[in-house]
């Protein structure tokens, strides 16, 4: 007999809607902050690396506060719930804040521009992240059956990264029309506001059923609970040095400006001849392709993890992306001519779907090691748990950002030459950003991902037992 589902789908509809506006969100940021920084602010990239990685370290420390407040939080709508409904709003004020650029008020001086783009970053850096601790934490309370959970994470994983398409269509025409300044500004103001509006709707059409014991936990126990979760530190470890995989889509905005040239509105095939894309939208489909192949990698995952399980998964996928990013830097972005920018593209869907491989382990590593956590200590902290992988989530962000920052300034990136050509310097800096730099952060992961050891018969044991537990607990 079938377990009866107790998830509804309105329950569905209401947690991708949520994740459809907060994808949104991220994409726009993600991609378009740090080149919104350094051709509309015109501040250096490595200044701009730095705004975003001491950001994200801040928000870093912040938020096992938050998730420690939120466990202890009662109200008639659940734990998370609440949370989800104002902090929807706060992040997308702060989103379109981010976005108001200082020379629209004449600001010139480079300290005094950098110093407002460090507020205004860490101010929707803090909201984003306070928001992803209630919203992904939903997932572990809306049912205790495994399907149901992995459902839910599945759809908020694929809305996000269809979301991703918006902003790539709807920014490079904003700022080919308005320019850098106002093109960004208006973004801003559309997605942040929309998308804000989106990310609410979560809070109207879930349930939360997972209760948790009413005994006060202290920010000193959950940290204990915390360091008890030993794979959790180890796979995290092999994730954040294969986190150089995203850094072919963190410098895609970068490669959809420059890496080709561009004559009459139509992106250049190397060595001469018109292509038969608009240059306008070459970024568009980059991002497009990236994003099939997230959702390409988010659908495979699961069958290999089935038969593989997460750590003979995560050798499969490094070891396949390695090989595929040091080939492609082989054969190069412009020494075949046609041939070249079609082994482009084609490299960037591939590597789209290593990227929502990785994705998939992450979002399946945070319920799995919440009900280890469970186990070890006997207590379920869902939301200081949740706040410690978004905390480390932080880091993961900010390797990419870092690299491709570092490399462009190592290079020579220019913002000054920002509407015209770079040199073959930086052209070169932005191909390496997107194959070498990933393939090494993959092979550095293969070190820790060696000795997780939450798998197989242990998994399958630890999960029986927390069954029996809650079955005695309600009886």
């Amino acid at each position: 007999m079938k377990d009866k589902k107790v998830v509804s789908l309105k329950e569905y509809f209401s947690y991708g809607a949520g994740g459809l506006g907060k994808g949104v969100l991220d994409s726009f940021v993600v991609l378009f902050v740090l080149i919104y920084f350094t051709d509309a602010v015109k501040i250096s990239p490595i200044s701009a690396g730095i705004i975003i990685a001491v950001s994200k370290i801040i928000v870093m420390l912040l938020l096992p506060f938050a998730g420690v407040k939120m466990d202890g939080g009662k109200s008639k709508w659940g734990r998370f719930r609440p949370y989800i409904l104002w902090l929807s709003f706060v992040m997308g004020i702060m989103t379109s804040v981010l976005f108001i650029a200082p020379t629209i008020y004449g600001v010139e001086k480079e300290g005094a521009k950098v110093a407002l783009c460090f507020i205004a970053y860490l101010l929707w850096e803090t909201s984003f992240n306070l928001h992803d601790v209630p919203f992904w934490s939903l997932a572990s309370v809306v049912s205790d059956k495994e399907g149901e959970r992995s459902a839910f994470l599945a759809i908020a994983n694929v809305v996000t990264t269809l979301a991703g398409v918006v902003p790539v269509i709807a920014v490079p025409f904003l700022t080919e029309q308005f320019g850098n300044v106002c093109g960004y500004l208006y973004s801003g103001l559309i997605f942040g506001l929309g998308g804000g509006i989106l990310a609410a709707t979560t809070f109207f059409g879930t349930k939360e059923r997972i209760t948790v014991n009413d005994k006060k936990v202290t920010l000193k126990e959950s940290f204990s609970a915390l360091f008890t979760t030993k794979p959790m530190f180890v796979f995290d470890g092999a994730l954040l040095l294969s986190a150089t995989v995203f850094a072919a889509r963190e410098v895609s905005t970068y490669a959809g400006k420059y890496l080709y040239g561009s004559a009459d509105g139509y992106v250049l095939y190397p060595g001469g001849g018109t292509s038969f894309l608009p240059s306008e939208l070459f970024l568009t489909v980059l991002v497009v392709l990236v994003g099939a192949g997230l959702l390409i990698g988010d659908s495979i995952f699961p069958l290999v993890f089935k038969k593989a399980g997460l750590k003979k998964s995560y050798f499969i996928f490094s070891c396949l992306g390695i090989v595929t990013c040091v080939i492609m830097y082989l054969l190069g972005f412009d020494r075949w001519g046609k041939v070249s920018f079609f082994l482009f593209l084609t490299f960037y869907l591939i590597i789209g779907i290593f990227g929502g491989v990785f994705e998939s382990m992450k979002s399946n590593l945070i319920p799995e090691c919440a009900d280890y956590s469970e186990w070890k200590t006997g207590v379920r902290r869902d939301g200081t748990f949740f706040s410690a992988q978004v905390m480390f989530s932080q880091l993961l962000e900010t390797v990419p950002v870092l690299a491709v920052s570092i490399v462009l300034q190592c290079c020579g990136y220019n913002d000054s030459m920002a509407v015209f050509e770079q040199s073959e310097s930086v052209k070169q800096g932005i191909f390496i950003a997107a194959t070498l730099i990933p393939a090494g952060g993959m092979i550095l992961g293969l070190v820790p991902a060696f000795f997780y050891s939450y798998t197989g018969k242990t998994r399958e044991r630890i999960r029986a037992e927390l069954s029996e537990r809650r079955s005695v607990s309600n009886d």
